[in-house]
């Protein structure tokens, strides 16, 4: 289930320096720096769906979400600036329930993570069942896709599983996008410095070879990387590219399939 809570009785600036306080303590993977909405969606090691902030300025209230499937990690990373911003006199409202200290201690907030976790789950097994598969969690800007097959055992089993994926995917560079409007047809491409990238959809991808720089198609590329380069996203589709170590025989493949940037 998405959760929502409003956070009243803070001003911007204040609340906003909150968050940058509960960020920083969190030790959040990858650019957890606000975007351009100033939106913060925090993913920490355990993290399924990350904790999304935002400051509301037609209501004038802090909003903080999780969405579904969030992890007990998730949870607890909420728990925090949660608990942070009542004591700093907040008022904490979830859908109709007032949260004071009591609802925020990690032991009752703890119970309600792992309620909601179970129920997410069953409901993405319902899914899958009845439409097939797979499922997507979107995060920002890359998703998770879910199957029947990541679903296997008890939900911190499955909690664990997802979660060492989103680790991988969050912490991940953000490729580096070119566009060459001059050539027919014009080309876009991604920079891959061979270490683990997101890269979107493009017509090649841009690596270094012991000649300089050259360019694979991205669909060569997925041939010659094979299960190593993990779709991780749609509307747009992203992918997961992962690091190649200077003895890694594919760096050879590569080699012999780029072609000299130009």
């Amino acid at each position: 289930m998405s959760v929502e809570c409003k956070i009243s009785g803070l001003e911007k600036g204040l609340f906003e320096e909150l968050v940058a306080a509960w960020a920083s303590d969190a030790q959040g993977l990858g650019d957890h720096r606000p975007d351009e909405e100033g939106a913060t969606h925090l993913h920490a090691p355990g993290s399924v769906r990350g904790v999304l902030v935002w400051f509301d300025e037609e209501d004038g209230v802090g909003v903080l979400r999780l969405a579904h499937v969030a992890s007990r990690i998730d949870w607890a990373m909420a728990r925090e600036l949660l608990a942070a911003a009542h004591e700093g006199g907040a008022q904490i409202l979830l859908a109709n329930e007032t949260l004071g200290a009591e609802l925020l201690r990690p032991a009752a907030w703890g119970e309600r993570a792992k309620q909601a976790l179970r129920h997410d789950l069953l409901v993405i097994r319902r899914i899958l069942a009845a439409q097939g598969g797979p499922v997507w969690l979107p995060a920002s800007g890359w998703a998770v896709s879910v199957t029947e097959q990541d679903l296997r055992g008890e939900p911190a089993i499955v909690e664990a599983r997802l979660a060492s994926r989103v680790a991988r995917y969050a912490a991940a560079e953000e490729a580096r996008v070119i566009h060459i409007q001059h050539a027919t047809p014009p080309r876009r491409l991604a920079v891959w410095p061979l270490v683990p990238t997101r890269i979107p959809e493009v017509d090649e991808v841009v690596i270094e070879v012991e000649q300089g720089f050259g360019t694979v198609p991205l669909a060569l590329l997925s041939e010659l990387l094979g299960d190593g380069l993990e779709r991780v996203g749609f509307e747009p589709t992203v992918f997961y590219a992962p690091a190649l170590e200077a003895d890694d025989p594919r760096r050879l493949l590569l080699a012999g399939a780029a072609r000299p940037l130009g």
